[in-house]
């Protein structure tokens, strides 16, 4: 079983920020941890809830009654939502244009892809993506020799990039598994299980693989590239070409505050759900159970008929203040993340703000799937020139990616729209065929190329049939 470098509960000092800015690789370990940990809606650690001041209740012994945890699916939303439009409509791999040997190069890169299973793992690339900020997809030969394109998670990896910060001159790869231990039917472990270190370390000329410090020669050796077989993958580029931002960037304090919020709200509601009975001006006499449902009270003493009996109650004004606290800092949050055109809030708002909005939502994802189609066309270049034994040609993109439109479309006007353009002469044969592959209107299992040449087989055959008057 791979484990996770960081648990999020290990992750994080106490003291420091979480959410700072990292200054060093342990910290961005650290950092992809805590977003590992968000996106599976892991609650909070209380390293991270004294870090961040979050909601804490303590009973009078010192004990933690009660904390902040994660009740919103924010995080989880915008990432399935960034995930989606990623890998929206059919994605295929196509051999750019003008590039020498195109039909055997197409060849090439269909079986890696069928090898490597890229299609059934786009989605898991994107969302690790999405919900990190960084992926990493390595073209790697097996034990068989043929090389399979596979993806890392970004605390798994340490980059380092040359002065220019362009291409990768090195990587640490570093994934440690652990066997299953021997436990009894009482639930007590006899074994723990061994737990094996496993180290890829990168160069441009050479790949070595290490398990537990023992060299692995079968998977390691001269790997022929002349660059590091490794493409890190960007979410939302910043300072740092080692590191990216996640798609939901600088929401993770403003969601914090508001889980703590809703959190308080629920100890409250949980502490008043078991109500306190109080007794002023007398005293309980003998008989009364007030463990007993509807409490039996026998009132005793001086003035025991001016006494009040009554259950501490929260006051519903307070609660409700918190409650809209909560709610606002959410919407605020909300408002200003594209992501969100497609619930409720954001489908009801005016016509102006709702082309804003998804102007916003085509402009964030225009970039970050040209990051994810770019590196996926990369790592296949890579994978294609190793199994041919030859040196990358870093000057040369051999493959293009394509996808389907953000957005969902109008059929028929985008139809419309394609015809104009081809009778301007605005737009090639191929491109009018790749656009109507992907509304899904023509078979996307085959490359645009390939479709045009059978429409010509098609109108030759109907051709020399009118000719001939279908005679054999």
């Amino acid at each position: 079983m791979l484990l996770h470098q960081l648990s999020p509960d290990e992750s994080t000092e106490i003291g420091r920020d979480p959410l700072a800015y990292p200054s060093s690789d342990e910290e961005w370990r650290d950092w992809y941890s805590y977003r590992w940990g968000a996106y599976l809606g892991q609650n909070y650690s209380v390293a991270v809830i004294k870090a961040l001041q979050l909601f804490r209740a303590i009973d009078p012994d010192g004990h933690m009654v009660a904390q902040a945890r994660r009740l919103n699916r924010d995080i989880q939303f915008v990432t399935d939502t960034g995930t989606g439009a990623l890998v929206r409509g059919p994605i295929t791999v196509e051999v750019s244009p003008g590039t020498p040997g195109e039909e055997s190069l197409q060849a090439d890169a269909g079986r890696i892809w069928v090898r490597s299973q890229v299609k059934r793992q786009l989605s898991r690339y994107a969302r690790l993506l999405c919900s990190m900020g960084d992926l990493f997809l390595e073209a790697a030969r097996g034990e068989d020799g043929r090389p399979r394109i596979v993806c890392y998670e970004a605390y798994n990896v340490t980059p380092v990039y040359d002065e220019a910060g362009i291409e990768l001159v090195k990587a640490t790869i570093t994934q440690i598994f652990q066997d299953d231990s021997d436990v009894d039917v009482y639930g007590r472990i006899h074994k723990v299980g061994a737990r094996d270190v496993l180290i890829r370390e990168l160069t441009t000329t050479d790949v070595k693989v290490t398990l537990n410090g023992d060299l692995l020669e079968a998977v390691s050796g001269p790997h022929g590239l002349g660059s590091v077989p490794l493409v890190h993958v960007p979410c939302l580029p910043y300072t740092q070409p080692e590191h990216s931002l996640w798609v939901g960037h600088a929401m993770d304090r403003a969601l914090a505050e508001v889980d703590s919020l809703m959190s308080q709200i629920s100890a409250i509601g949980d502490r008043y759900a078991d109500p306190h009975l109080v007794v002023q001006g007398a005293k309980l006499g003998e008989g009364t159970d007030v463990n007993r449902f509807g409490h039996i009270l026998n009132i005793t003493g001086l003035n025991a008929d001016k006494a009040k009996a009554y259950y501490l109650e929260i006051q519903a004004a307070g609660l409700d203040s918190l409650l809209k606290a909560a709610l606002a800092q959410l919407a605020d949050v909300r408002s200003t993340m594209p992501e969100y055109l497609f619930v409720t809030a954001g489908a009801q708002a005016s016509g102006r703000a709702l082309a804003l909005r998804m102007d916003q939502f085509v402009a964030k994802y225009t970039e970050i799937r040209g990051n994810f189609y770019g590196g996926l066309a990369r790592v296949t270049g890579y994978a294609v020139a190793m199994e041919r034994g030859q040196p990358f040609d870093l000057d040369l993109e051999p493959f293009t990616i394509t996808g389907g439109p953000l957005l969902p479309v109008d059929v028929g006007a985008e139809l419309d729209n394609l015809q104009k353009a081809a009778d301007m002469g605005a737009i090639t044969r191929e491109d009018t065929i790749r656009r109507i592959q992907s509304l899904g209107l023509a078979d996307n299992t085959i490359t645009a190329q390939e479709y045009a040449s059978r429409l010509d087989d098609e109108q030759a055959d109907r051709a020399a049939g009118f000719f001939t008057g279908g005679e054999e």
